[in-house]
């Protein structure tokens, strides 16, 4: 039985909190129209990441719609923010999620599902570990895929690496999935931080971040190319330059 449509609307959280709005150059994908990304600061130090992607088929990402069809499915701020704080979604929602956004007098629906995730940010030294897939640490030390990979073959050697399993028996233990700051670079006088995903729910898989503005670019390969068509065939630890802002 399919799940009953359920809808944000943007406007709703942007007027009650601070955010800070991308969009992510998606050709590296093969779309024009890139994906929407709202960082939502619902405290100083946690945010909601909403994303809107084109849809497949047709690349669009919005579509005209009336508040007739959408008005009695639409989710309060406080029970968006109960249903991604619920631990059995793990801080993150997907189907069957969908934005409303207004433009002057229209309304717009997103064309496919959308992505909300919860981050946490935090600032620790490496000697404090913190597991989690929702913590951004911007005090750890670099830990490459290759060198995740490297030692958990070595604790599990009659597995699959899990990021690149397409047997889903495999999957990340949930004490074990985390966020890994792969490099910082400088440009145009910002710190990035550069950090990529170990955990079976990815959502923004990799992103670079930037202090007070949250997630400026990142890559969306599960929703894009299915696992077993790019294992292999793309660096899954460093951001293109291509997905930056």
């Amino acid at each position: 039985m399919a799940q009953e449509q359920k809808y944000i609307i943007v406007d709703s959280l942007t007027q009650k909190f601070n955010f800070n709005k991308y969009t992510i150059n998606a050709m590296p994908y093969g779309y024009h129209q890139g994906i929407d990304i709202y960082n939502v600061w619902i405290s100083p130090d946690e945010f909601l990441l909403l994303s809107v992607f084109p849809e497949t088929e047709s690349g669009n990402k919005w579509e005209k719609t009336n508040l007739d069809t959408f008005q009695a499915k639409v989710l309060s701020t406080q029970q968006l923010l109960k249903e991604v704080n619920n631990p059995k979604n793990n801080y993150k929602l997907f189907y069957p999620y969908y934005m409303i956004k207004k433009e002057g007098n229209s309304f717009y629906r997103s064309k496919t599902y959308c992505s909300i995730e919860k981050f946490r940010v935090v600032n620790f030294p490496s000697i404090f570990h913190i597991s989690g897939a929702n913590i951004i640490n911007l005090g750890q030390q670099f830990t490459s895929y290759n060198e995740l990979k490297t030692a958990y073959l070595k604790l599990f050697p009659d597995r699959d690496f899990p990021l690149e399993a397409t047997d889903m028996r495999y999957a990340i233990p949930r004490e074990l999935e985390s966020i890994y700051l792969s490099h910082i670079e400088e440009k145009k006088g910002n710190k990035i931080y550069f950090f990529w995903s170990f955990t079976d729910n990815a959502g923004v898989s990799r992103f670079a971040f930037i202090k007070n503005k949250g997630i400026v670019g990142g890559s969306y390969d599960d929703y894009f190319i299915p696992r077993d068509k790019y294992i292999g065939k793309q660096p899954l630890n460093i951001l293109s330059k291509k997905e930056i802002m």
